[in-house]
């Protein structure tokens, strides 16, 4: 449920961005300023090269604001960055900011347990982390997760056997895991087949509806926006060019920003029998027991 009520989980203020020196200087986000109230779905829209990658690595800190401008990005009120320099608090700002990639970002040789328990490392002294001792309620609250997302049989394989959509699934477990309140996800189904994106989609919805979490999600797949967020930013060579409800996204406004691939968006809006037909509700996980034989 959004919160309307309360400050904004995510305020971004006059942020731009730049790749390369002086005059040869890409500008990839130019005087972005949004803000996202606690429990929102929002997806980023744009053609690629747009920027929405970007955003979301200024967001977690993983890229650093230019200089110029204010720049500040601001997570429940405290700075992570501001004016082109991070915070000194930001690993704690980022202990609940959990980021789901593309390529999954897990480590292939280990087991899916173990991937999943990485998001707890905030949380746990610096030898156990060194050592990768996990206490058993990190590991009972990771089996729980891996349940969640329905891959609790996997949990003792080494990750590089999974499928992509699996490896997705172990992704979100560890944001589960983590307790993040502000999940960003960074196209988490463009490489993924329909089912297992639709699969993915409806995890995100699950950690919004279930955890409360706030959820920005950077998609190509319009229709996949439409169906699963309340609203849209819309951004064109690093600058938003639409922000508001999804529904209220008009012809005109997708031709806009997509140029060359309009036909092709046009063509995935008029095939919505890939899609689900509704949002998904969340359900129960199974008897906890089964995670205290896998943790034994």
């Amino acid at each position: 449920m959004i919160d309307h009520d309360s400050p904004p989980h995510l305020r971004i203020r006059s942020v731009s961005k730049s790749f390369g020196k002086s005059s040869k200087a890409k500008l990839a986000l130019n005087d972005v300023s949004l803000s996202v109230q606690p429990g929102e779905r929002v997806a980023l829209l744009g053609a690629s090269g747009s920027g929405k990658s970007t955003l979301l690595r200024v967001i977690n800190g993983l890229h650093v604001a230019d200089r110029t401008g204010e720049g500040l990005v601001q997570i429940d009120g405290r700075p992570l960055q501001q004016g082109g320099r991070l915070s000194a608090d930001v690993r704690d700002i980022r202990s609940n900011i959990a980021t789901i990639f593309q390529q999954f970002n897990l480590v292939l040789r280990l087991k899916v347990l173990t991937n999943v328990c990485v998001g707890s490392l905030h949380a746990m002294p610096f030898w156990r982390a060194l050592l990768g001792f996990f206490p058993r309620q990190t590991l009972l609250r990771a089996l729980d997760a891996l349940d969640r997302v329905g891959i609790l049989e996997q949990a003792y394989k080494r990750a590089r056997l999974l499928s992509g959509g699996q490896q997705q699934r172990v992704a979100i477990a560890r944001a589960m895991t983590q307790g993040a309140r502000l999940i960003l996800a960074d196209e988490p189904i463009a490489s993924l087949d329909p089912e297992s994106s639709r699969r993915v989609m409806e995890l995100l919805v699950l950690l919004n509806q279930e955890q409360g979490a706030t959820v920005l999600v950077s998609l190509h797949q319009v229709a996949v926006a439409l169906k699963y967020c309340q609203r849209v930013v819309a951004l064109r060579d690093g600058r938003v060019v639409y922000d508001g409800p999804s529904a209220s996204l008009s012809v005109d406004q997708l031709k806009s920003l997509y140029g060359s691939e309009s036909d092709l968006i046009f063509d995935e809006l008029e095939a919505p029998k890939s899609l689900p037909q509704k949002p998904p509700t969340p359900q129960p996980p199974s008897a906890r027991s089964s995670h205290e034989v896998y943790a034994s």
